[in-house]
Parts: C-alpha cells; sequence; structure tokens
C-alpha cells in the first residue's frame, strides 16, 4: 500500500522489481555511514520524511547535478542519471584509455563530451582530459542520459543525440519537504466548435493530477513532462500536440498516446455538472489553472 502525500492511496502488486518477492533489496544508511541491508520479507512498513540535516552520512554521495546539452531538443539542466544508473558523485564512469581500464568517480568528472558513435571525451575537475572507449558508459549501448529539470519534468536522450554534460552545483536543493503532493487538475477545455467547459480535468482519461506526466517525443528525446508546469497544451494534427511550460518554452511532442490520435479523451467535470469528454479529434486546447 502506498499513501501519497495528497491523502491519495495506491495498492500496488508485482509488475517490477520495486515492491514484491522480485525486489533486490533495501539500504538503509544512518547518520554514521554506516549500512543494514534488507530484503522485501523483512519490511512491514517505511515511514520517509525529509533528512535531518543537509550534511551526507560518511561515503555517501551527492545527486549528480549539470546542464545537458543535446544535438536538437535544447539545453536542460537539473539532477542527472548516467546510463540510466549512475546518480551519485560516488558512483563511477566506466571505460578504456588507450587499452586499460578506467574507472572515474562522477564527483572528478567536470563534463562528458559525446566523441564518435563509440567513445567520450572525459574532463576531469583537475584539467585532466581523458578519451574513453569500449564501455556501455560511453557508446551507443549507453541506456540513456535523464535530467530532471524542475521547471519541466525529466528529459531522456541516447547516445546519438547526446552532444554534452557539464556538471555543477544545484542553485537550490530540492529535498523531501519541497513536494507539497500536488493538486487536483483544474482547466478550460476547448474543441474545434470553440465550445468550452471549465471545472476539474482528466487528461486521457487518465492524468488528473500536477504531479502526474505528459509522455511524447520531442527532436528525438524523451519527455515525461509534470503537468504542474505546463500552462496550455493545443493539438497540432492527429499525431502532434503543443505543450507551453510555465517558464516559456515551448515542446511539440509526439510518438505517445498522450499527445495523439490513442488518447482516450480530454474529460472535464464542471462544478454542479457530469463530466464531459472530448475526443482527441474534436480537441483543440487546454489551458489549466495554476492553483
Amino acid at each position: 500500500l502506498l499513501p501519497l502525500k495528497s491523502g491519495r492511496e495506491i495498492e500496488l502488486r508485482g509488475g517490477s522489481s520495486d515492491v514484491g518477492s522480485g525486489n533486490r533489496g533495501i539500504t538503509v544508511t544512518d547518520r554514521h555511514g554506516d549500512t543494514v541491508e534488507l530484503r522485501w520479507r523483512d519490511l512491514d512498513r517505511i515511514d520517509f520524511r525529509a533528512p535531518p540535516g543537509d550534511d551526507l552520512p560518511p561515503g555517501v554521495g551527492r545527486r549528480l547535478h549539470g546542464t545537458l546539452e543535446t544535438r536538437d531538443a535544447g539545453r536542460y539542466t537539473g539532477y542527472v542519471a548516467w546510463d540510466a544508473d549512475e546518480i551519485l558523485t560516488t558512483d563511477v564512469l566506466d571505460g578504456d584509455e588507450d587499452g586499460r581500464d578506467r574507472e572515474i568517480p562522477f564527483g572528478e568528472i567536470a563534463a562528458i563530451e559525446r566523441d564518435g558513435p563509440s567513445g567520450a571525451r572525459v574532463v576531469l575537475r583537475s584539467g585532466e582530459e581523458v578519451r574513453l572507449t569500449g564501455s556501455n558508459d560511453v557508446d551507443g549501448s549507453n541506456r540513456g542520459i535523464s535530467v530532471a529539470d524542475p521547471a519541466l519534468g525529466q528529459v531522456t536522450v541516447g547516445w546519438d543525440e547526446f552532444e554534452s554534460l557539464t556538471f555543477s552545483e544545484p542553485e537550490r536543493s530540492l529535498g523531501y519537504d519541497a513536494f507539497d503532493g500536488g493538486a487536483p487538475l483544474h482547466g478550460t477545455v476547448v474543441d474545434e466548435e470553440e465550445t468550452a467547459w471549465s471545472g476539474r480535468v482528466r487528461w486521457d482519461n487518465d492524468e488528473s493530477h500536477s504531479w502526474e506526466l505528459l509522455n511524447g517525443d520531442y527532436r528525438g528525446a524523451e519527455f515525461e513532462v509534470e503537468l504542474s508546469t505546463v500552462s496550455w497544451i493545443r493539438r497540432r494534427s492527429s499525431r502532434v500536440a503543443e505543450v507551453f511550460l510555465r517558464d516559456g518554452r515551448v515542446l511539440e511532442l509526439e510518438g505517445s498516446n498522450d499527445v495523439d490520435r490513442r488518447n482516450k479523451g480530454i474529460f472535464v467535470i464542471p462544478e454542479g455538472g457530469g463530466a464531459v469528454a472530448v475526443p482527441w479529434e474534436e480537441f483543440r486546447e487546454l489551458r489549466l489553472r495554476r492553483d
């Protein structure tokens, strides 16, 4: 059972290694740096809360943060996941340098640049530059470089779309208390006949809260856009939607049932009235209200 900050409760069963007997283990690190490994059957419950301070336990790395430059999809700054796996300064970047193995902690790296389909140029904080090859960390088998942009959501690119990543410290830390639990979506839906309805909104007959995600592809990158960051969505065609973010950026998303003809409808529940369903082919735009 997963109680959310919003008060909603979700019951999860199987389907991933996150819950159930397929879980690969839970690690708890105390403030002294000591760790305890637990198995799924050992658990009764986990109560999440903010850490007591900003100081990390000894030996525990900080979250990776930086600016991702893509080849065609723009620039994004936020917390980083490299190869869908490495997220801490204590994690290592693997590769071969001139025929010998090299393992570099991410905390020692200033920047990584794609150097063709099977290599990367790595700039260290010391000023040293190395070229790494021969590892899924630095070639086309990389599983993706993701950035959690707080004004957007998450963007992920494959090796072909990756240009560079420059590491930096975040301007402010976003911890457990930075998320308030979200709120139901409210806005105005307009159809092709310019008829408008205002009220609670359920997108694709599925997403109904500000913390939920709008999925789609843009110029070779995969986007998971948090709906709290969206001010306006407009259907461009049967296969494309234009998404206007609150910070002024605009994305043309495609390739997902959220933004093409597979969309199951945009539902509006006006105050005091029944739900109105607007099919994708009749939908023009949604203007989301900022509560």
